[in-house]
């Protein structure tokens, strides 16, 4: 089932009706967060959902094996990418019933229209009412987090993972069967030591005082993937209302873990460059020309033998 909301009353939303009652009185938007105004419960600024398909995970209720829901942060615009992202999990049979992909989405200024057309024909698009900006990730990333716990909390783990980054899943799937404490694992590349904040009003990442007084980040997973089983998933669903938002996304879930006594763990097998893919979990992957020629052509011969059959 996909539930599609056009609009809200505030009758029928009394916590949406909140936040734009705020919104009216201060600087704080439901299209952008405003972090000097934001309040802690604001994870809600993502309802309604726009588009919301309910049932993805209803298989898994059958599933006997190990059930994968992976979460992707995409861009409104990236239809070729979320193509490209269903090709190849399309193509690879052996994990076709143990994995969900799903795609996250804010809201378009333009292509609102030809993404509910793209819903309709796949069902694998989640998309909330934050606008679709770099600045409104941590709004993606949270209601994810809130997706999953309300939707698919029958999965086993959730892969978080960008666009640009590939998965061997033969191999994460060999990781997981291997580990003892199923309950407890949320992995990633980590940057353990912190980092020093950027205070430059210029800086891509930049932080004000008043937004984050620390002087070091906590432990993070600097974006990219990461693995996370249920039981940990949505406890940190239940604790966003714990830490107020600030934009740089990856800090903020390493607040909500520590505020939520989670240990985050490195991972060797998640990198920033795919020279090892046939031994790592994940990787960034930078196409050369050749291999995105490649990759559509497959993706072109794909979607003609779809057409046929």
């Amino acid at each position: 089932m996909i539930v599609i909301v056009i609009n809200s009353s505030p009758k029928s939303n009394p916590l949406q009706k909140s936040v734009e009652s705020r919104s009216e009185n201060s600087n704080f938007s439901t299209d952008r967060v405003n972090v000097m105004e934001t309040p802690k419960d604001a994870w809600s600024i993502y309802l309604p959902y726009l588009i919301n398909p309910t049932s993805i995970c209803d298989s898994f209720n059958e599933y006997n094996g190990i059930k994968l829901l992976v979460l992707v942060k995409s861009s409104t615009e990236h239809f070729h990418m979320r193509r490209l992202i269903r090709y190849e999990a399309d193509v690879d049979r052996e994990f076709k019933g143990s994995i969900k992909t799903v795609f996250l989405l804010g809201r378009s200024a333009t292509l609102n229209k030809e993404i509910l057309e793209e819903s309709r024909v796949y069902g694998d698009i989640v998309q909330g009412s934050f606008m679709d900006t770099y600045r409104n990730l941590t709004m993606k990333t949270i209601m994810g987090y809130r997706w999953l716990s309300e939707h698919c909390a029958n999965a086993d783990y959730l892969v978080l993972r960008d666009e640009d980054y590939r998965f061997n899943f033969g191999n994460l799937f060999n990781y997981l069967k291997s580990q003892k404490e199923n309950d407890s694992i949320f992995v990633g590349h980590l940057i353990e030591n912190g980092a020093d904040i950027k205070r430059d009003p210029k800086h891509k990442w930049y932080l004000s005082k008043e937004e984050y007084p620390e002087k070091t980040f906590p432990p993070y997973f600097p974006g990219g993937a990461n693995i996370v089983s249920i039981a940990i998933a949505k406890k940190m669903a239940s604790n966003f209302n714990l830490v107020n938002i600030i934009k740089i996304e990856d800090v903020y879930i390493g607040l909500v873990a520590r505020a939520s006594n989670i240990t985050l763990t490195d991972s060797q097998l998640i990198e920033y460059d795919c020279k090892n893919f046939q031994k790592d979990i994940a990787c960034r992957q930078f196409l050369t020309p050749k291999e995105v020629l490649t990759a559509w052509k497959g993706l072109a011969l794909y979607n003609a033998h779809k057409a046929i059959v």
